[in-house]
């Protein structure tokens, strides 16, 4: 088995393909986090999770719109960034597709996909870094800075949602297309009783 493998379900949503992580087998969840946390990275999370801690936990009072809102925003958040976060440590990345599809149009339609959303992340990682000091400036308000920490949130995952997609592109990590039967096998289903 290859160390720091990830699938890639492929899913016909109307006439477009949809991509989302396949559930990883239960060998695979046990691969460690070797990657080095720096001492601000690492406040940075702790600085993070406290506030997140306490922003969950509020029943009433001033934190409990601060919830909704944030619940509300994640509730927006695009389920690809998870699966582009998740390529910046890949070494092989399987693309499992109906085989009715076509490993060439499978393919094409994954590349786009890729340079679609590396423009997408980069373009949010230039805002959200321009919106740091407004959002900092808002510290001067009561309460927690949530403002500022939703910001600096969103711009590192979409930094490292950028960084994923870059490494796809520029070939860093083994890509195999995998046609599996039971997939279009699903896909008829849904088709029968749609």
């Amino acid at each position: 088995m290859e160390q720091n493998r990830i699938r890639i379900r492929v899913d016909v949503r109307g006439r477009r393909p949809f991509f989302s992580l396949s559930p990883p087998e239960p060998a695979e969840l046990s691969v460690p986090d070797l990657e080095p946390q720096r001492w601000f990275l690492r406040k940075l999370k702790s600085t993070y999770e406290a506030t997140r801690r306490a922003i969950d936990r509020a029943d009433g009072g001033l934190l409990l719109p601060v919830q909704h809102l944030i619940r509300y925003l994640e509730s927006k958040i695009d389920p690809h960034e998870s699966l582009l976060i998740q390529l910046r440590k890949a070494q092989v990345v399987e693309i499992i597709y109906p085989p009715s599809l076509g490993e060439k149009r499978v393919r094409r339609f994954f590349r786009r996909f890729i340079n679609c959303q590396v423009r997408y992340h980069g373009r949010w990682m230039i805002v959200d870094f321009f919106l740091l000091p407004l959002t900092g400036a808002m510290a001067i308000l009561p309460g927690p800075n949530v403002f500022f920490g939703w910001n600096a949130f969103r711009l590192i995952c979409h930094y490292l949602a950028y960084d994923g997609g870059r490494r796809v592109q520029r070939g860093l990590c083994r890509i195999r297309f995998v046609p599996d039967q039971t997939l279009l096998d699903a896909i008829d289903e849904q088709r029968l009783f749609a």
